[in-house]
């Protein structure tokens, strides 16, 4: 589903809260930026979600 463009006209607001980062302190809209996510994954060759997942596994 998301190697497509949705099918939206308008931009979607979405927030991503870890588990654990969860009633640890309040979220605001400045703590997301769009465009530093972008240039964070900028090298990274899979899906975002699959190197979450192995970088969790690693934690662990």
């Amino acid at each position: 589903m998301l190697d497509s463009q949705p099918p939206r006209k308008k931009p979607v607001k979405v927030k991503v809260i870890f588990e654990e980062a969860a009633g640890t302190s309040r979220l605001y809209p400045d703590d997301f930026s769009f465009a530093k996510t972008l240039e964070l994954l900028k090298d990274i060759k899979s899906y975002f979600a699959d190197e979450l997942v192995k970088d969790r596994r690693e934690a662990e």
